[in-house]
């Protein structure tokens, strides 16, 4: 299945996500995708709101993250049954969930190969077990890539 619609999140406290953001848009409506931005990450990058991590799950087929594993986490935890495939790129202190590093002039080349990628009809998902974990409350669920704990306190 060839992606036609990019959702963007980012952790919109890091120095530099804002440009990084763009550059980010630019290359996939370079690549004529559709690039819907969440809510915050579009008041920083100057961007059209695209709606809640939720919504955008829910409207796109490949979920970009610019962040560390905390912020790939937190996407996974809000985007809940909606979940898709998700490419991070590591703005963050720890990556080892995401795709690239922070970008830079030497793995520029790299992130374009990687988009490339993303936007061909040629690639394969490395699938990751999740889990559900439900409280007394139906109303109160959460899912995990991580091992879930309980503690009684």
């Amino acid at each position: 299945m060839r992606t036609k619609t990019i959702g963007l999140i980012a952790h919109t406290e890091k120095p530099g996500v804002a440009k990084l953001a763009r550059d980010v848009i630019g290359e996939f409506k370079e690549r004529s995708l559709e690039v819907i931005v969440e809510n915050e990450t579009a008041k920083i990058a100057k961007q059209k709101a695209g709606g809640s991590i939720a919504q955008i799950a829910q409207r796109s087929d490949l979920i970009v993250v610019l962040g560390g594993d905390g912020t790939i986490l937190n996407v996974v935890a809000m985007t809940g049954k909606n979940l898709k495939p998700i490419f991070g790129i590591n703005v963050g202190s720890l990556g080892f969930l995401t795709c690239v590093i922070e970008p830079s002039a030497f793995c520029f080349a790299i992130l374009a190969v990687s988009f490339s990628t993303i936007t061909s009809s040629d690639r394969s998902l490395n699938s990751r077990m999740t889990s559900l974990a439900s409280f007394a409350t139906p109303a109160f669920s959460v899912c995990a890539i991580k091992p879930i704990v309980f503690v009684r306190i």
